[in-house]
């Protein structure tokens, strides 16, 4: 039994409620194909989820392995058209593969679902090759999406910390890899323009479709809190889907496992 958070329940809406504009994407295809693009063997994303970053990496020639915990997930990315990247259902804790099977690996907004984080990390610098990269983005909102998740769970109560590595830990991940012998390199910090306005935000709230959310199953207690947050955040900065949309700077750590 996983002690991971699946995605199962998220599936049918993922792709209308997560993920980067087009002009992210194609930034981030981009510097992942720098990253990986000479290894010789497959590279591994691990929390493929339904393929926003494999797809891209395919379309652009490099060889993906996905992994991910949830089938429903998997099964999505397969209805998508053209070139899919080989699939494994699996713990990101608990990999299938032999030793350095992978030319390199990264993630996406993945360690902060994994209880376990480290071990997973530990996972990902045994199966790939000495020499390979791993680039790791971990997840958080910033600026005002931020300011209404707090304001949101204020009134319903529980909290922001994930079940795995905190929001913005990226200390914790450099002192990990260094523990496991990876070397860091630099950055890759890509700028991005939000795909959705406010507005778009509130209203997945209310509909349940964020993973902090779902720790509020009391769906009376859920609709007062996000109407809350709604008309906080109005009174601040006017009606929600005029407000304009975030600009701001994500990154992948990187490091080369030795």
């Amino acid at each position: 039994m996983s002690d991971s958070v699946s995605f199962d329940r998220a599936a049918e809406y993922y792709d209308a409620t997560r993920g980067l504009s087009d002009d992210g994407i194609r930034a981030t295809t981009d510097a992942l194909v720098q990253v990986f693009g000479g290894a010789a063997r497959p590279v591994l994303e691990v929390g493929v989820g339904t393929g926003q970053v494999a797809v891209p990496l395919i379309a652009a020639g490099m060889n993906v392995v996905g992994l991910d915990l949830s089938r429903p997930m998997l099964a999505k990315l397969l209805q998508k058209a053209g070139p899919a990247p080989a699939l494994v259902q699996g713990d990101a804790a608990r990999m299938p593969w032999r030793d350095h099977a992978f030319g390199g690996a990264y993630l996406r907004w993945v360690l902060h679902l994994i209880r376990d984080w480290r071990r997973a990390v530990a996972e990902i610098v045994r199966v790939v090759e000495p020499g390979g990269s791993f680039a790791a983005a971990l997840g958080d909102y910033g600026g005002r999406r931020s300011e209404i998740q707090a304001r949101f769970l204020e009134v319903a109560g529980g909290s922001v910390e994930p079940v795995g590595i905190a929001f913005g830990g990226w200390d914790l991940l450099d002192e990990e890899m260094s523990s496991l012998g990876a070397r860091k390199l630099p950055d890759l910090t890509l700028e991005e323009l939000d795909r959705d306005d406010l507005e778009t935000f509130v209203r997945g709230i209310e509909r349940n479709v964020h993973s902090w959310t779902w720790a509020v199953p009391d769906d009376d207690l859920r609709a007062r809190a996000a109407t809350e947050a709604r008309r906080w955040a109005e009174a601040r900065w006017g009606p929600l889907d005029r407000v304009p949309r975030q600009r701001f700077e994500w990154r992948f750590a990187r490091y080369s496992i030795t």
